[in-house]
């Protein structure tokens, strides 16, 4: 029975491996703009989970943003919501472009919050 087990284990593992190999890569990405002409530039990965099938989350939050991503196999759903409440932001639906992009952008003042997703 412990060897079922074992072995049933071990799948599970190799299953949850592989689907989390095939997930998008997202980044979000903070630009701002100084009047000097300078830019700051930060990127980070954004943390993935897989919810199961083919659904994946990607989540990020810094500078009072939440930056995140539902994907399926049909569609990518972002947002970007401004704390601390987050009810304030921008959301959308989007596919991956013919190079295998897919963006969202939102510009206050003088930063651009932008996510950027990849196959």
């Amino acid at each position: 029975m412990l060897k079922v087990f074992c072995l049933f284990s071990l799948v599970q593992v190799l299953v949850c491996a592989q689907a989390m190999a095939q997930a998008t890569r997202c980044q979000s990405v903070i630009r701002e703009f100084y009047r000097d002409g300078s830019v700051r530039l930060e990127v980070k990965d954004m943390a993935t989970t897989a919810l199961g099938g083919d659904l994946f989350s990607h989540e990020d939050n810094r500078e009072g943003r939440d930056f995140s991503v539902s994907e399926t196999s049909r569609y990518l759903l972002f947002t970007i919501s401004k704390g601390p409440d987050y009810m304030d932001g921008i959301t959308s639906r989007s596919g991956f472009d013919d190079d295998g992009r897919a963006t969202l952008s939102v510009a206050d003042g003088n930063k651009v919050f932008r996510i950027e997703c990849r196959k």
